[in-house]
């Protein structure tokens, strides 16, 4: 019984001192979703599966840019199936300066299918997949879905303020 309560103290201890051990860590003022630091090989690339389930089941898309004055929602199914498209075979290339730019949503008759994060700038064009609120699966943007990034990002930033 006592080896019991030993056991139960030391996790205890342990539950304790882990849940303590970011309090005092830097608050960065930015909206922008990091990712702690991570090879290549931490996720794999989203199941082919699931890419075939959205083309089938997929009726909107929704963009939140976290440091852009825009959010783009799609709901012409030529539109979304173009964004599926983006998703390119093979594993995303991290590097640490990768940030995250928007949230994607992916979803289906009004039901969440997929998220994502979409990470775009030098060295950093991909998509981290999530499931059930857990970074999953990581693929590259493909050539077109660069140049489509690209296009929205530079017309984002050259609009008007106000419009």
């Amino acid at each position: 019984m006592t080896f019991y309560k030993i056991i139960l103290c030391i996790l205890f201890t342990g539950l304790v001192m882990s849940s303590c051990g970011n309090s005092g860590a830097d608050n960065k003022n930015t909206t922008q979703k990091e990712v702690p630091n991570q090879t290549a090989a931490k996720f794999p690339e989203l199941p082919i599966e699931i890419i075939e389930q959205l083309k089938i089941e997929c009726d909107l898309t929704d963009f939140i840019f976290f440091d852009l004055p825009i959010s783009m929602s799609q709901d012409n199914q030529s539109a979304i199936q173009q964004v599926i498209g983006f998703i390119s075979p093979g594993q995303a290339t991290y590097s640490d300066d990768c940030m995250a730019i928007a949230r994607v949503f992916f979803a289906g008759s009004g039901e969440s299918l997929l998220e994502a994060d979409l990470f775009f700038g030098p060295g950093c064009q991909y998509f981290l997949f999530y499931d059930k609120g857990k970074p999953m699966w990581a693929n590259k943007i493909n050539t077109a879905g660069i140049s489509f990034f690209q296009q929205v990002i530079s017309s984002a930033q050259t609009a008007p303020k106000g419009q």
